[in-house]
């Protein structure tokens, strides 16, 4: 399967991606600004936004406002920084565990192997894994999930925009690691600086941790990647479509029997029945939905998704698919929920989509950086070219190229046989020259690809602005307008001064 991805389609599919993603994160900025426009919520967050209820109960000072020089409840910054420290251990101890169920997943994936032995069994064992970690990610979502909300709470911030910015940052520094980590180990670590046979250079109980297969790894990142991302795809549906009905039938079932209870004279919310034929109005039905938990989770999931789809795009090019199969799907059942199983929702004002914005920014960077070094060190996309350029342009050998000789007996292995395995190496257990010009080519590649990518992208940033011409023509002209009552507003001023100054 990885021979379908070393082609340069690959890499023009990568570069496309990436403009993709900056013409995606441009054409939002402009409607962000015609929806800011049309709301008048362009200065929303500098001039209008409120104080939180929540910092106002918690406030332990009050200090004039320094542009409305209103009084007002005021929390000072030396005894946030010590609550913001505590939340940043605590979600780095959290990372900290993640990185340990990689680890113990690893120690998993090596053992099963052994004991499934070869050939299906190792693929039982790879599968196995992977549905693991995505059971290990889903309990540490939620643990955290709650966690998060706790800590930001205790933080105590001013403004709901301010909560919800640090809520949200949080949150996705905690799901990047959690959903991301072990596909960048198998990216970019696995089977990588082990030794060679003989000589590992890691042993877990006299186990080396397992290596890619003879294909290379592009073929376990594109599995992990797929269970990954559509596992959480179908696991996510079916509980938001499940959940609320769920949720709704329980709510209506113990609403019924307190109306029971109540003889119909009135239950003990007081909610009114009609003794004459049980009828139940339609606000008691409303009662009974679940209410709206806001659009946090809808974005969160959005924005791993847009993760998923250009970080990895290179290994796994199905993912946009799987990406819009699952939108299409999201919106029909968010649609029902919203309708039929959830109260109507409160609108609140907002500037913009606050700091989510900034973290898609900075995952088309990372997808860039990440999709020159999926190609040029985890898929045989260079070795290939290289092998097609230097030695046989119709490819037959390239497994032995890719692949070396070393004697079993050499530096006191104590293999006592010769050993094929995947690297370059002589027959006695050096780096072939091939090696290093093999490592030149990628790092140029790197440098190449990156540079393109970003000077395509800065183009893009550069030539599209972010506020539409009509838009900014009825901004400047807007502006006009104030500028001109307020100067005639003034000039009245005048005017009625200098009447009272004549007649007295």
């Amino acid at each position: 399967m990885e021979y379908m991805f070393d082609n340069i389609g690959t890499v023009l599919f990568a570069i496309f991606m990436a403009l993709w993603a900056t013409l995606f994160l441009e054409f939002w900025k402009r409607q962000n600004a015609i929806l800011a426009f049309r709301w008048n919520t362009m200065d929303f967050e500098e001039a209008e936004e409120p104080i939180r209820a929540q910092y106002s109960m918690k406030a332990t000072e009050r200090r004039k406002n320094p542009i409305t020089h209103v009084m007002e409840p005021h929390m000072p910054e030396s005894k946030r920084y010590p609550r913001y420290l505590t939340s940043f251990s605590i979600l780095m101890a959290l990372i900290t565990m993640v990185a340990i169920s990689i680890i113990a997943v690893m120690v998993y994936r090596t053992f099963s192997a052994k004991l499934f032995g070869k050939g299906v069994g190792k693929t039982v064992a790879s599968i196995s894994a992977s549905v693991l970690q995505v059971v290990v990610i889903i309990i540490l979502s939620k643990v955290y999930e709650k966690l998060a909300t706790v800590l930001t709470e205790w933080e105590n911030h001013r403004t709901e925009s301010a909560f919800q910015d640090n809520l949200t940052l949080k949150r996705f520094l905690f799901e990047f690691s959690n959903y991301y980590s072990s596909i960048f180990y198998i990216a970019f670590f696995k089977g990588r600086w082990l030794g060679k046979p003989g000589h590992w250079a890691i042993n877990i109980f006299r186990f080396h941790p397992e290596q890619c297969s003879a294909a290379g790894c592009m073929q376990e990142l594109a599995q992990q990647l797929a269970i990954i991302m559509v596992g959480k795809q179908i696991i996510n549906n079916v509980l938001e479509f499940i959940l609320p009905q769920l949720k709704l039938i329980m709510a209506r079932r113990k609403h019924h029997k307190q109306a029971e209870s109540a003889g119909g004279e009135g239950d003990a919310e007081g909610l009114i029945h009609s003794a004459a034929d049980n009828e139940v109005y339609q606000w008691e039905e409303d009662m009974d939905l679940e209410p709206d938990e806001g659009l946090f989770g809808e974005y969160l999931e959005m924005v791993l998704q847009f993760g998923f789809i250009t970080i990895f795009v290179a290994a796994f090019p199905l993912a946009p698919l799987f990406a819009l199969l699952n939108n299409w799907i999201e919106i029909r059942l968010d649609a029902h929920n919203y309708v039929s199983a959830m109260r109507r929702p409160v609108p609140e004002l907002a500037q913009d989509i606050g700091i989510w914005f900034t973290i898609l920014d900075m995952l088309v960077k990372i997808a860039i950086v990440c999709s020159a070094f999926i190609i040029a060190f985890t898929s045989t996309f260079i070795d290939r070219i290289f092998y097609a350029v230097h030695f046989n342009p119709d490819m037959s050998g390239i497994t032995n190229f890719t692949h070396s000789l070393i004697s079993g007996s050499v530096n006191g292995s104590g293999l006592g046989y010769d050993c094929w395995f995947k690297g370059y190496h002589d027959y006695y257990g050096q780096r072939t020259i091939e090696y290093w010009h093999l490592v030149a080519l990628r790092v140029a590649f790197v440098v190449v690809f990156e540079h393109v990518a970003f000077i395509l992208a800065n183009a893009l940033d550069v030539l599209i602005p972010d506020i539409p011409k009509s838009l900014d023509q009825k901004i400047k002209r807007e502006a006009y307008l104030a500028q001109r009552d307020l100067e005639d507003l003034m000039a009245g001023e005048k005017d009625e001064e200098s009447g009272e100054e004549a007649t007295a």
